[in-house]
């Protein structure tokens, strides 16, 4: 049976989401991740022609893109002089240097996308002991009841220009908005490509093993055998 993260539930079960995270092997990391989907749609950000938020995501029908007010800049791009760069072989992504979030038409159960350029700004944070130096980055997941849950928060201080992937899925997730927060307090600009979504089969019912078939017939064999004898007593 199908599970759904409903109200505070999606905040207590938030572990049960299958987590991939990586920054080498990439490649392998998101084929896994792929693999596990079905339905899978992805924006490489090509086909957008406008280059500020708000906008429409995977082919103007799934989702939304936008910045959230005063947190810095956010729209496509396509400078790589910047150290951010398109993933996919294709010459755009999605440019953020403050907070931004999608909200989804329909829930998804996953969530996947490839970062570039995340963690190399070393900024300074004066009296301000909540931000993180080299800067960082937290995504949310919300479901349809507004409740959050922090799923992935990177402080880890990196060179320029690396390339990363971040996915997440997990059947009967209500995943409606996703928020990304940057912990810079600069505003370090960090690349977004390949934003994928999808949902996640059932779990298929498991086959019994030829032995244990065997134990199953042998004891309703003995249930019938006894039966009969307790007839003709």
């Amino acid at each position: 049976m199908r599970s759904k993260y409903r109200g505070i539930s999606l905040v207590v079960s938030v572990a049960a989401l299958t987590s991939l995270s990586a920054h080498a092997g990439l490649t392998t990391v998101r084929g896994d991740f792929e693999g596990a989907l079905q339905d899978m749609k992805t924006e490489g950000f090509e086909s957008l022609n406008s280059t500020a938020a708000p906008l429409d995501l995977f082919f103007g029908q799934a989702a939304r893109i936008g910045q959230i007010p005063s947190t810095g800049f956010g729209g496509v791009a396509s400078d790589t002089s910047t150290g951010r760069f398109a993933t996919d072989g294709g010459t755009k992504w999605w440019d953020s240097g403050g907070d931004f979030e999608i909200t989804f038409d329909s829930a998804v159960e996953a969530f996947g996308f490839d970062w570039t350029d995340l963690g190399d700004f070393a900024s300074e944070c004066g009296d301000d002991t909540s931000c993180i130096p080299s800067g960082g980055l937290r995504v949310t997941f919300y479901n349809d009841n507004n409740n959050g849950a922090v799923v992935h928060q990177d402080t880890v201080s990196r060179s320029n220009g690396l390339q990363g992937f971040i996915g997440f899925y997990q059947n009967g997730a209500q995943i409606t908005r996703v928020t990304f927060e940057n912990l810079s307090v600069g505003l370090d600009g960090i690349g977004f490509d390949r934003l994928t979504i999808g949902s996640v089969p059932d779990a298929p019912n498991p086959t019994p093993e030829p032995s244990t078939l065997l134990l199953g017939v042998a004891s309703l064999a003995m249930l019938m055998r006894a039966r009969r004898l307790t007839a003709l007593k």
